[in-house]
């Protein structure tokens, strides 16, 4: 378990996702010698993880004021904004077992990683 502090309000989480994505950004434009990307020794999975830290950041950032502007328009315009179809529970079904799976993945990676 961590202690720490968490931003309260969706303007202050928007404005902490985006510094996380801007400074890993920043890193991996620096010079190759002080890119961890670029760093030697590294494995092509590591590689690979950093990379995909680098797209969550940027995705997290992009669609967190996507998400939330959802409901409100649908409140405000009375319309749903998509009809549900055969197709779309599955896509949310595989997305959301995709996710899980990550999930999975990378906690034991971690754990694996710490012994």
């Amino acid at each position: 378990m961590a202690v720490g502090d968490a931003p309260t309000g969706i303007r202050n989480i928007y404005q902490q996702r985006s510094r996380w994505s801007k400074g890993a950004f920043q890193i991996l434009w620096r010079k190759p010698s002080e890119n961890p990307f670029m760093a030697k020794g590294l494995t092509i999975y590591q590689r690979m993880l950093y990379v995909c830290g680098l797209y969550s950041y940027f995705a997290d950032f992009v669609s967190t004021p996507v998400l939330f502007s959802i409901p409100i328009l649908a409140i405000w315009l009375k319309v749903f904004p998509y009809i549900i179809t055969k197709t779309l529970v599955i896509t949310l079904t595989v997305m959301a077992f995709t996710t899980k799976l990550t999930g999975i993945y990378a906690n034991n990676l971690k754990n694996m990683m710490l012994m």
